[in-house]
């Protein structure tokens, strides 16, 4: 009976916890890659114009977003606002929201599968109170879908291998094609399916034909599903082809990117490593101990259900590991497999030494609890950026000149009734000129500058300190350098964050790959100009001795 209180309470926490807020944005689409997906579902008309245009993400969510949209505005008729709170961007945080939860639910199917029911609460309870799940389920984006799927398909590979019946081969299919349909990086999500039948070759390979009619048959499977939900990655192949060819250089570093630049110089695996902090919080030493005794396990158990939950995160990790792009979102797909981990260690410990595990636990549960309600917080308060927005409006006079960065987000917002066009907006691309004279003729003419995140002078200031980028970005690193010092004339006269907190305890997560920050919770800072120093004070001051 306790178990069943404990396992509806833990589903209703996930639900709360992934719904609370999701007009966090007050519909400003302050996140870029929901305002993509939300402009290719735009772009559709059923059943006239089904091509999205737009592949960085597959079809279904375009079509998802698109097909509620249409539907709601049919029911509502008039009182339906595409640009108000039932916006393609709100309509995809719900569903975002809503497979979020499932996965929660999923997990603790898969944990039971693989272990006991007990252990499988504390995975419940663990992946509920995860600050990454809960972050993306926030976003429009497909990572909750894709890691529903996928912990779908570890789950019913599983299965797969006390019973491998075609029926199981199909439902891996359709769920594995759906997945390639969400987004083409699921390619890899074949690795348990491909593992469980490699393992039946070496125990069976008697019936070797047909085990591999059976793969054949989930390949067809994989691939209607995928042609019938995401049909314009066929149809449309030069665009596809040439958008698969642009993320594929973006991700390996042949081609550079302004915003790929924060990873110059990353360490392999290092990097996504220190990253899984932010993203699970203190526990995530537990469950790196954890996998790394799992991996034991399964070798001297030869428990080969094991081998398959353990199979994607180890080929995963080892793929996205040397990619020079490192976003923190590639590293969602390994959250549940950790979470797993600590929970099966937590278990173990208990088991053996019951007093020690006991404590371990409850320190394990308050920490994840308090971390997880910390990050929630950023959603309780109002954006940082609509916070400044106003403040700008109600302290900037109008017809002020005010600098902002070229490639970062534009402050102020549009908050009715007033428009950015009040000012005189002042452009500055820190990423591409390392001249003296550009940067004095800008500030010259500037009476505020905004940055709107740490995204640009965090990046800049990594870039100076490596060689032999250091004098390619002498002059815009001494910029910002001497801006936070007031040594140009400006000081700081705001500033806004959201840093997670709870009970007057902040989390400052500078340190986390900037897009764990920047989407909800960017920190932005406003400088006024006080002593209106000459465009040649400010050239000799800014610049660089080596010419």
């Amino acid at each position: 009976m306790l178990s069943k209180i404990l396992l509806l309470s833990f589903i209703l926490l996930a639900i709360f916890l992934r719904f609370y807020d999701l007009n966090w944005d007050q519909n400003y689409s302050l996140h870029p890659d929901e305002e993509n997906i939300a402009n290719a579902a735009r772009r559709i008309q059923f059943f006239s114009q089904l091509n999205p245009k737009f592949f960085a993400y597959g079809g279904i969510y375009i079509y998802l977003e698109k097909g509620v949209s249409d539907i709601l505005s049919t029911t509502l008729g008039p009182d339906f606002k595409p640009n108000g709170i039932f916006s393609y961007i709100v309509i995809g945080r719900f569903f975002s929201a809503l497979f979020s939860s499932l996965s929660a639910i999923v997990i603790f199917l898969l944990a039971k599968e693989l272990y006991n029911k007990k252990v499988a609460l504390i995975t419940l309870f663990l992946y509920t109170l995860n600050t990454a799940s809960i972050q993306a389920a926030h976003f429009a984006v497909t990572e909750s879908l894709l890691i529903l799927l996928l912990i779908t398909i570890v789950l019913i590979s599983i299965k797969l291998y006390k019973n491998p019946i075609i029926f199981n081969y199909i439902l891996a299919g359709l769920v594995y094609g759906l997945s390639l349909a969400t987004k083409t990086s699921a390619l890899l999500f074949i690795t348990p399916v491909v593992a469980v039948h490699l393992l039946f070759l070496i125990k069976q390979p008697k019936l070797f034909l047909t085990l591999n009619i059976r793969l054949i048959i989930f390949f067809i499977a994989s691939i209607c599903v995928f042609m019938i939900l995401s049909p314009y990655s066929v149809l449309d192949w030069p665009n596809f082809y040439k958008s698969m060819q642009f993320e594929s250089s973006v991700v390996t570093g042949a081609k550079k990117v302004t915003y790929t630049l924060q990873f110059a110089y990353s360490l392999p695996y290092i990097f996504q490593i220190k990253n899984l902090f932010w993203q699970m919080g203190p526990i995530v030493i537990l469950s790196m101990i954890g996998f790394i005794k799992l991996l034991f396990d399964c070798r001297h158990q030869r428990d080969f259900k094991l081998l398959l939950f353990l199979s994607f995160p180890l080929i995963y990790f080892l793929v996205i590991g040397p990619w020079y792009a490192k976003f923190i979102r590639y590293q969602l797909p390994l959250i549940p497999f950790l979470v797993v981990s600590a929970s099966i260690l937590l278990y173990q410990i208990q088991n053996r030494f019951f007093k020690i595990g006991l404590i371990l636990s409850l320190v394990s549960f308050i920490v994840t609890l308090l971390w997880s309600f910390s990050f929630l917080n950023i959603y309780t308060r109002e954006d940082s950026r609509i916070s400044a927005s106003n403040w700008i409006y109600q302290n900037i006079p109008k017809g002020n000149s005010i600098m902002i960065e070229y490639h970062d987000s534009t402050l102020p917002l549009k908050i009715e009734p007033f428009k950015p066009d009040v000012y005189n907006l002042i452009s500055i691309d820190s990423f591409n000129s390392n001249d003296s004279n550009y940067y004095a003729e800008k500030l010259t003419s500037a009476d505020y500058i905004v940055l709107s995140s740490r995204r640009i002078y965090k990046t800049i200031e990594n870039l100076s300190q490596k060689y032999p980028l250091a004098n390619q970005y002498y002059v815009p690193n001494k910029y910002y350098r001497l801006l936070f010092t007031n040594q140009l004339g400006y000081q700081k006269v705001s500033e806004f964050n959201s840093y997670p907190s709870l009970l007057g305890f902040i989390i400052n997560d500078d340190s986390s790959e900037e897009t764990f920050q920047v989407f909800d919770h960017p920190n932005i800072q406003v400088f006024k100009n006080l002593q209106q120093l000459g465009k040649n004070d400010y050239a000799e001051l800014l610049k660089n001795p080596m010419y």
